[in-house]
Order: C-alpha cells, then structure tokens, then sequence
C-alpha cells in the first residue's frame, strides 16, 4: 500500500490551529465559570448582609417598641415602623433570592416564622397598651417570651450565616479550582507550544543545514560550469585571435604573390608593348591605336593590383607609419565614395606593429560601413593619446541604428571588438536611429622597455608599393 506523504504545512498548521482553539476554548471555560462563581460569592454576601440587617431591624423594632411601652412617648413608634417596613422589604429580598438560587440555606423557612411571631408579639404587647389592659400586658412582658423568640431567631440566623459561609466557601473554592484548572491548561498548551517550537527549530536546523549544504554544491558546480565558460570563452578568443593572424598572414602572402608574380607578368607586358609600339613606329596607325589602348588597359591593370595589394596589407602602414597610412586611406576613401572625411591626428609613438594594424583594420572597417549603412554625408576621424593609452573615434552624421537590433548574422562590429579586446584595448559603439554612430577605441601603448626591445615576429612583411 502506497502512503500520500502530505506536506509539512498541512499538518502543522491545523495542528496549530487547533491548539489555538483548545486555549481559547479553555480561557472562555475559565472565564464564565470564574465570573459565576464570583457573581455567586457576591450574592452569597449580599444575602447575608440581608440577614444581618433583618436582625437589626427586628432590634430596631423591639427598641422602640419597648420605649414606647416604657414611657409611653409615641416618638419612639417611629423607629418601631420604619424598622417593620424593612424587615418585610428585606424579607421580599430573601425571599426572591431563595426562589432564584439552587442553594439549600438551612432554617430559612424557620427564619421567616421566627420573625414573623416577634412582629406578632410585639404587636400584641402594643395593643394591649393602646388598650390600657395594663395586667395583660404586664403578664404578657413577665414570661419572656420576647427575650426568647429573639434567642431563637438569633440562633437561627448564626445558622443561615454559617450556610451561607459555607456557600461562599464552596463558590470561592470553585473559582480557585477553576483558576487551577486554567492554569494547568496554560502550562500544558505552553509547554506543547514550546516543544512545538524546539521541534520547529530544530527542522529548521536542518533544513537550513541541507540548504547550505545544497547552496554549496550548487555554488561548487556554478564555479566550475564559470570556469569552464572561461576556459572555453578563452579557447574561443584565441581561435578567433588565431584566425584572424591566420587571415592577415594570408592577405600579406597574398599580397606578396600578387606584386610578385602578377606585378611582374604585368611590367613583362607593358615593356613588351611599349617596345612593339616603338618596333611598327607610325607605319601603321591602327595598330598603334590598339597598343594604346592595349597599354591603357596595362596601367588599369597594375592600378587595380596596386589597390587590391593595399586592401590585402597596407604597404603605406609598413613603409610610411600609421599617421601616413591613415591619411592615404580617408583621402582615397573620400575621392571614391564623396563622402567628407574630416581626419584629426596626433603624434602618437610607442605602438606595436599589431596595434597600428588593428587601429587601421577598425577604421577601415568603419568607412566601409558608413559607405555601406550610414547614408552618411559627414565622417570623422580622430586619433589622440591620453595618459598611456591611444584614443580612436570614428563618427558619422548617417542615419544611425538600434545596438540592440543588430542581426546576429553581422560580425563587422563583433571583429572590430574582439581585436580591439585582443591587444587589451576596448571599444565602444553608440547609436541611435537618427542621430548618426560613434565608434570609440581605447588601446593601451607599448611601454618604453618593451618598445627598446621590439619583436620582430610583430613585423608585418614588408614589400615595395610597385
């Protein structure tokens, strides 16, 4: 059989919740029967306040009844009535609290008979006075019954008052039961809540125990897939490093053949023709017509060899320095394309022969973007040195462009950085729809040491312009 394994947080939660109840449930408990029994305890008393004050009363009466028979004054049948209307107002009180309370208050019956044959009483020795049978009266006063009702109804209050203690007594001993009760209900729910919260405690311990222990594990296999991106990042920018030297070592080898072997097949030709035009000399001027085209043809020729060696590998860059070669290639790029170049240079030194092949690869690959993209009718070109570094700016007027829309079939920008980046340099392109772009470069200078030394291997080959 297949148990559901139900999550922790529909157990605890009920159980909590449940727990709660039971404490409420318990404190209500506590309350109502607290409050009863005090209610009780508070009645119990007035009752036997009630008591007390009957007994007074029922003094008061025989007081002033015994003064009015003494001296006959009928001042003294005021105290006499107004104590007679509160025994019977106090007795409508017990009354109506025996008939609402379950307590069995014993002689209460007894009480009220004993009261009511003293009123009697002395409302017989207070007639027989208003009627002068004066021997009546005295033999009536002479058998004490008087002093003994009131012995009686003395004792039988002590009676009701003990009961009515003992009631009191039974109520009190009730709320301190229930008290006793509640708060060894507190305690119990307390001591569950507090190893309710030791437990809860201790498997948060360990949850956060098996948390770090997994935030570690994940941290170690974060650091490693890292540095497997590094690595492999790194193998990537070599190989592009590596294709690209790869690249200009092929455009210089191409370079080479092309002056080599293609310059001379082409100065074979020209001096060939130059001397059949001298060998037919005027004789036949059709021919002579066709040599000079022919030889036209020739100088295109060596003219379009000359600017593809220059495309493939600068000469100007390798026989005349940066500075040169930058000014040649704005002047030519301006004269094909009628775009205005606007080319601002400072002295600059200390470069590797890599440095200033990268910095006129960017902006070569700059110009053929504008001429490409841009729609441009303004460039500018500015090369300056700051600190030990080398600043490059290529910016444009054109039409401009979103960075982030750039497809990712396009690696024009993509090589620019990454050959910027491979000499420890950076670069920066800002655009945006109309409002023209700007390429800015950083790339650091070649310290005076490593300047002394030099390293032939950075050489580019050298060739003549031919």
């Amino acid at each position: 059989m297949k148990f559901i394994r139900l999550p922790r947080f529909y157990i605890s939660f009920p159980l909590a919740v449940l727990v709660v109840v039971v404490l409420i449930g318990i404190s209500e408990l506590s309350y109502q029967r607290s409050r009863q029994a005090l209610t009780d305890v508070s009645e119990l008393v007035d009752a036997r306040q009630s008591i007390q004050d009957m007994l007074r009363y029922v003094l008061d009466a025989e007081t002033g009844q015994r003064g009015y028979l003494l001296t006959g004054d009928s001042r003294y049948l005021e105290p006499y009535r107004t104590a007679t209307l509160h025994i019977e107002k106090e007795r409508a009180v017990l009354q109506q609290w025996v008939s609402t309370h379950p307590y069995d208050i014993a002689r209460m019956p007894e009480f009220f008979s004993r009261i009511t044959r003293k009123q009697l009483e002395m409302e017989v020795s207070l007639r027989l006075h208003n009627a002068g049978n004066q021997v009546a009266l005295r033999s009536v006063m002479d058998t004490n019954v008087g002093l003994e009702q009131m012995r009686v109804i003395r004792e039988v209050a002590d009676a009701m008052l003990a009961s009515l203690v003992d009631a009191s007594a039974v109520a009190q001993q009730q709320v301190r039961n229930t008290l006793m009760i509640s708060r060894g209900a507190i305690a119990i729910v307390s001591l569950l809540g507090l190893l309710g919260i030791y437990f809860y405690l201790r498997q948060g311990e360990s949850l956060q125990t098996i948390n770090e222990r997994q935030q570690r594990l994940l941290q170690k296999e974060r650091d490693q897939l890292e540095i497997q991106v590094m690595r492999r990042t790194h193998r990537l920018a070599q190989l592009a490093t590596y294709l690209q030297n790869v690249r200009e070592d092929e455009r210089a080898r191409l370079a080479r053949e092309l002056h080599d072997e293609l310059g001379a097949l082409l100065t074979a030709a020209k001096l060939d023709v130059t001397r059949l035009r001298n060998y037919i000399g005027n004789a036949n001027e059709d021919a002579n017509t066709r040599i000079s085209h022919l030889v036209e043809m020739l100088n295109s020729g060596i003219a379009l060899k000359r600017r593809i060696i220059e495309d493939l590998r600068p000469s100007s860059l390798s026989n005349l320095g940066l500075a040169p070669a930058l000014e040649i290639l704005t002047r030519e790029y301006q004269d094909r394309s009628g775009i205005e170049v606007n080319l601002r240079m400072e002295p600059v030194d200390r470069l590797t022969p890599n440095a200033e092949l990268t910095i006129y690869r960017l902006v070569q690959e700059a110009l053929t973007n504008v001429s490409k993209y841009a729609e441009a009718r303004h460039v500018e070109v500015r090369l300056s040195t700051e600190d030990e570094e080398v600043q490059i700016l290529v910016r444009d007027d054109g039409r401009g462009f979103n960075p982030e829309d750039i497809k990712p079939s396009t690696h024009g920008l993509d090589g620019m950085k990454h050959r910027v980046e491979a000499i420890g340099g950076r670069l920066v392109v800002r655009s945006a729809t109309g409002a023209g772009t700007t390429i800015e470069a950083s790339m650091p200078r070649q310290r005076e040491d490593e300047a002394a030394e030099g390293d032939p291997a950075d050489q580019p080959p050298h060739h003549p312009a031919g």
